[in-house]
């Protein structure tokens, strides 16, 4: 089992080379900028806890219901679209901008700004970060994938998803 987590580690830091990363860097570097320095520490921790989640919720889903994966990933490439659209058509990006902001100042409690060290508002965009990339990372993350698919989501499928999400952090947290 401790082969298995290192391996996971290792292959969530490889994962950074992977071509379905590229479209989250800019989300990932332009969430971490603004707000105060703990915000990139938001980001990673609100991207592990959902990756992780969501990994092994939808490991669970497409085991209970039969559904197919490559559908989970038809749905978040066309969300990376979208995004990816928003960053070339203007209207689209002001529109979509405003959206987030509005989502974003929801989570301030009492107007306060977070503290000033932007930690909450990078767990959300980290969580965004997450639930998107789940099921896009490709090859890498099958071996991951195939442990929660094929016994119950127990604490081995847990530990081994948490170290692959760790892995992939280590470079998103270098970055930012």
């Amino acid at each position: 089992m401790i082969i298995l987590i290192l391996f996971a580690c290792l292959g969530g830091i490889v994962t950074i080379l992977s071509p379905c990363i590229l479209p989250i860097l800019p989300i990932v570097l332009s969430g971490s900028i603004t707000g105060g320095k703990r915000r990139p520490l938001g980001v990673v921790t609100g991207f592990i806890a959902s990756f992780t989640f969501f990994t092994l919720f939808l490991s669970a889903i497409v085991k209970a219901t039969g559904l197919s994966a490559d559908a989970l990933r038809t749905v978040s490439v066309l969300i990376i679209a979208f995004f990816g659209l928003s960053l070339i058509v203007p209207k689209l990006g002001v529109a979509t901008e405003r959206v987030f902001s509005n989502i974003i100042a929801g989570f301030r409690l009492g107007g306060r700004n977070d503290n000033h060290d932007g930690f909450w508002a990078g767990v959300l965009v980290g969580v965004s970060l997450g639930l998107v990339w789940t099921p896009c990372v490709g090859p890498i993350l099958a071996s991951i994938i195939t442990l929660a698919a094929t016994s119950n989501v127990n604490a081995d499928a847990v530990i081994v998803t948490l170290a692959y999400a760790a892995g992939t952090s280590i470079p998103l947290l270098a970055i930012t």
